[in-house]
């Protein structure tokens, strides 16, 4: 998913604050235009951060392991890092 995606579809729980996206590897990107897929570039995982502490857990808790968007491969793995971190 692309950064503003992840921002439409997170900002209904509350103000964003940062996005952070790591892009694919640069391996898979060119195999992947070579074979005839698309140059659109692509994000494997990143981390939001939200305004508020209380919405952050919120989603955690509430998003973490669930399917979100068109693919089955836009599944959230997400957690709320504790205080030791």
């Amino acid at each position: 998913m692309k950064p503003m995606k992840v921002k439409s579809l997170l900002s209904h729980f509350g103000e964003i604050g940062r996005i952070f996206l790591s892009p694919e590897d640069p391996k898979v990107y060119a195999r992947r235009v070579r074979f005839g897929g698309n140059k659109k570039r692509n994000f494997e995982e990143g981390w939001v951060e939200f305004k508020s502490k209380k919405v952050a857990r919120l989603v955690a808790e509430t998003l973490n392991t669930t399917i979100i968007g068109e693919k089955l491969s836009a599944l959230f793995a997400i957690c709320y890092p504790s205080r030791e971190l």
